[in-house]
């Protein structure tokens, strides 16, 4: 019994999405503080491993504000439970937000 137990707990490398979900995913994804969640909405701009630019909606503007919000990604930093922090982008470049 232990050693399937172990078995079933090992990481994988590259994680898919799941098919089902409970609903609290993105909720336990937020309060992590890991996750970086758009403020407004608007149109990917720029996208690289390190960065995304995003060009904000007219309608959620403020007057003579520039428009851009710039997103910048932690990128393998020590966490405090000696595990590194990696963010990947997973927008495309011209997806609506």
């Amino acid at each position: 019994m232990g050693a399937n137990m172990q078995r079933q707990a090992v990481p994988t490398l590259r994680a898919d999405k799941p098919l089902v979900g409970t609903g609290m995913e993105r909720a336990v994804a937020v309060d992590s503080g890991v996750t970086a969640v758009a403020k407004r909405g608007g149109t990917v701009q720029y996208v690289d491993a390190s960065r995304i630019v995003i060009k904000v909606n007219e309608d959620e503007m403020y007057p003579g504000e520039a428009g851009i919000d710039i997103y910048n990604l932690t990128k393998y930093t020590r966490s405090n439970q000696n595990t590194c922090i990696n963010q990947m982008p997973c927008v495309s470049l011209g997806e609506p937000y």
